[in-house]
């Protein structure tokens, strides 16, 4: 089993695919391109990238990147990262850190180091190299790396992992075969003079009792032309009041074009649990 990480080694991605798939071999990557790229070559291959955060909320640019290239969510996967500062002394000026470790340490940094500079490193591997040859520099790491590296700890845990627990998405080319607890959908219409079109969306959900969980507004290819939004809705969405919803708008009414994203199976969590 191959799996692609979006993310370099060290990466929360790369972490959460050492955690739940200790055996696959494991390919870093920060090129969206080439992970599409693979995963249409071999289908037994799998991704896996953040899709939602608890500061911003569902990652955008990972969410189009499924709708473009029509892959599926095969189950999601929870990581809380207990994360610390380290540095070689400490006297520092800087905090480097991934953009994603600085989002989930933002309400303890601007109350504990509000002076220090900060600086975004494209992944960790950067943030800590930064840190060992700079002693006026700390990073922001899991503190289960410290054992490994030639650091001193900063301070104890500089987030709260309770609160701060990020979404991960498996993703394949084809469709989980089991039934997912919750689903995702990709959802684009075309510009129209009718400020109503996505009620008119959301209403056969309702006639059908399908729970819509969260609606999110994503920024489309076309932004002129085109309005794009992922729902997160109960259950599968292969189910038939689903079908039922799908035909009903996009050949009846002709309104909108749907996409399956796929979603929760919990298969992930049962099987290495």
């Amino acid at each position: 089993m191959q799996i692609f990480t979006f993310g370099p080694k060290f990466s929360n991605c790369y972490k959460i695919a050492e955690k739940y798939f200790p055996q696959a071999i494991k390919h870093p990557s920060e090129n969206l391109e080439q992970i599409s790229f693979e995963l249409q070559k071999d289908k037994s291959s799998f991704a896996i990238m953040p899709i939602h955060n608890p500061k911003n909320g569902i990652n955008h640019k990972n969410i189009k990147f499924l709708i473009e290239n029509r892959f599926y969510i095969w189950d999601t996967l929870n990581l809380s990262p207990k994360l610390i500062l380290a540095a070689n002394s400490r006297n520092i000026s800087t905090i480097c850190s991934t953009q994603e470790n600085f989002d989930l340490s933002e309400s303890f940094l601007k109350a504990k180091f509000p002076k220090l500079k900060q600086f975004i490193t494209p992944d960790l591997k950067t943030a800590i190299e930064h840190s060992l040859y700079n002693d006026e520099v700390c990073c922001i790491i899991p503190e289960d790396l410290l054992k490994i590296l030639d650091l001193q700890k900063i301070s104890e845990t500089i987030n709260d992992p309770s609160e701060n627990q990020i979404t991960y998405g498996l993703i394949n080319i084809q469709p989980h075969s089991k039934i997912k607890n919750k689903s995702y959908i990709g959802i684009q219409i075309e510009e129209t003079k009718s400020t109503n079109q996505l009620l008119n969306i959301l209403h056969p959900f309702k006639e059908h009792q399908v729970e819509i969980y969260k609606i999110h507004s994503l920024s489309p290819s076309q932004p002129h032309t085109q309005q794009l939004f992922c729902l997160e809705i109960q259950g599968d969405s292969r189910q038939a009041r689903f079908r039922q919803i799908q035909v009903f708008l996009e050949r009846d009414l002709k309104i909108c074009k749907i996409y399956e994203l796929g979603g929760l199976s919990n298969s992930i969590l049962t099987s290495n649990s």
